[in-house]
């Protein structure tokens, strides 16, 4: 199986790297998207391709430029974001991408949508795995608390 991991460069998506390497069935890319909003995003986009490099893992980096994008920044990076994805995913043969969001990230969501005004019965979180035009997104951490990912690494 061949798999693209999303990876950011934070804890979260550090360990996801690392369990995963941990299964010798799986052939693994990585692709980290920089936004290109932080002076040193471009060292850290550095980091993870020596990581890559270090393990032998194909590596595709992208950076954003926020002058270019238009309304909600949040938004337009998660446009940005999957749009890299479906080109990789389609361009190279990965059966989806796997990310690092974990059951922090799943609480946050659900209090923002709440907070924007969801109804109780339209009110949901972070599935562990979602089809988006196309592509295939997994969250095998969505249940896992940050503070056992921090153990981990």
């Amino acid at each position: 199986k061949q798999l693209l991991l999303g990876i950011s460069g934070g804890v979260d998506s550090i360990a996801l790297l690392y369990l995963f390497m941990e299964q010798p069935d799986l052939q693994l890319a990585i692709a980290h998207l920089d936004h290109g909003y932080r002076q040193e995003s471009a060292d850290e986009a550095l980091r993870l391709q020596d990581l890559a490099a270090q393990h032998k893992l194909p590596f595709h980096t992208a950076r954003l430029d926020p002058q270019k994008l238009k309304g909600n920044l949040e938004d337009a990076w998660r446009m940005e974001r999957l749009a890299f994805f479906k080109f990789l995913c389609d361009t190279h043969g990965y059966q989806g991408v796997v990310l690092g969001h974990q059951a922090d990230d799943q609480i946050e969501t659900v209090l923002k949508r709440t907070l924007e005004g969801a109804r109780l019965t339209t009110l949901s979180g972070i599935p562990p795995k979602t089809s988006i035009n196309g592509l295939t997104l997994f969250r095998p951490l969505i249940e896992i608390e940050k503070s056992t990912l921090n153990e981990y690494a």
